[in-house]
């Protein structure tokens, strides 16, 4: 198992989306966030180099799990952990 970002499996999107939606259906309903709400949300958090941004979990390939890092999270610094950056994010 391993984590890489969501924006490197764009094509995960909806199955992140429906996995959080099944999951935290009723907040998302009491929220008034729609599934096509939250999948626009995470196609915005599929990104790199700011945040928000989202990461999935992938064991074998298949999705495992997912996470998201936010500016505003207790502990959270202006910049990408070293460990989920490849030397193609440097340049």
């Amino acid at each position: 198992m391993y984590l890489d970002y969501l924006a490197n499996h764009k094509a995960l999107v909806p199955e992140v989306a429906g996995l959080l939606y099944g999951h935290w259906s009723d907040l998302f309903q009491a929220g008034h966030i729609s599934k096509q709400a939250l999948t626009a949300l995470l196609t915005e958090r599929a990104v790199t180099h700011q945040l928000p941004l989202t990461l999935v979990a992938l064991d074998k390939g298949a999705l495992a799990g997912t996470g998201s890092i936010e500016l505003g999270e207790s502990g959270t610094k202006l910049r990408v952990p070293a460990e989920l950056t490849t030397d193609s994010d440097l340049g």
